[in-house]
């Protein structure tokens, strides 16, 4: 058998293994997850940037050097995320979800942008941390495309989730 007709067999093969039921997309069929399972994946990774959001809400009265009109825009910018959190719920298209969870990713970057400048507790720096690790799997499990460079490693995502379950 020459090159060319192992390069056809394997590429026929790889095909039809590409096409199985059930796989609706690539990503589940490497992953070996259904819809739904990511569905539930997101909402509970969401109620933990909730609870990380409601923890940064609940230190930022501690933060001395934090001026008034930072304050009221970072506020309002964890209040955007607290309310965006519950709109998605198991069961919930990925494509329903992906402008909330890009909201939410647009709201945890200004917020960390807002904080900047500030001198915050390890304890407020290692949550938004931990949020800022944990979206790209959240984008990722809707279908929001990520550059590689973006796509966080299974140990860092278990990292960010144990931090925020105890925010």
């Amino acid at each position: 058998m020459n090159r060319r007709q192992l390069f056809m067999r394997g590429t026929a093969i790889g095909a039809a293994a590409l096409a199985l039921p059930g796989c609706t997309t690539l990503q589940n069929f490497f992953n070996k997850v259904t819809p739904a399972e990511v569905a539930q994946v997101v909402v509970n990774d969401l109620g933990l940037i909730k609870n990380g959001a409601a923890g940064v809400l609940a230190a930022l009265s501690a933060i001395g050097t934090l001026s008034a009109g930072t304050a009221s825009t970072v506020s309002s910018d964890l209040t955007t995320v607290l309310n965006a959190v519950g709109t998605v719920a198991a069961g919930t298209a990925a494509s329903a979800a992906q402008p909330v969870v890009q909201q939410i990713e647009a709201m945890i970057s200004a917020v960390i942008s807002a904080l900047q400048a500030v001198t915050l507790p390890p304890v407020v720096q290692t949550i938004l941390s931990a949020m800022q690790v944990l979206m790209p799997a959240i984008e990722a499990a809707v279908g929001i495309i990520l550059p590689a460079s973006l796509a966080p490693k299974a140990e860092d995502v278990n990292w960010a989730r144990g931090v925020l379950a105890v925010a």
